[in-house]
């Protein structure tokens, strides 16, 4: 019964260590990916021995963007050119504009009319 007990022991640490090694290969892979290492990922993989059981060639294509544009980091402000300024600056002029003549057009009165109240006595 012991022997049993202790054969079984010894048959799950051998699959767990198995599986903490698989797993630790794969974090090494990511870590490359992630460190700029590499930024191809389908070979940090296949060198880690690692397989990828979902997500196919799919998510490696996604996976590879993402390890770009991590690597391509934050880009600077956006340059834009006098030209494109002065359209907008026209564009929000015109806005102004067209507010400003809606309100002096409107008289104060029509702007807020008086609420009628509803005739009294039954409707007919």
């Amino acid at each position: 019964m012991k022997s049993d007990i202790l054969k079984e022991f010894t048959s799950l640490r051998a699959v767990l260590e198995k599986e903490r090694d698989e797993l630790q290969r794969r974090l090494n892979a990511i870590n490359a990916v992630l460190s700029g290492q590499t930024t191809d990922v389908e070979k940090a993989f296949a060198g880690s021995g690692a397989k990828m059981k979902r997500g196919g060639p799919k998510a490696l294509k996604k996976l590879a963007k993402m390890a770009k544009v991590k690597k391509a980091g934050k880009r600077g402000p956006r340059k834009m050119s006098e030209a494109a300024k002065a359209r907008i600056a026209a564009a929000q002029r015109e806005r102004w504009a067209k507010i400003r003549a809606q309100k002096a057009g409107a008289p104060a009165s029509a702007a807020a009319p008086e609420p009628t109240s509803p005739p009294s006595g039954p409707q007919v």
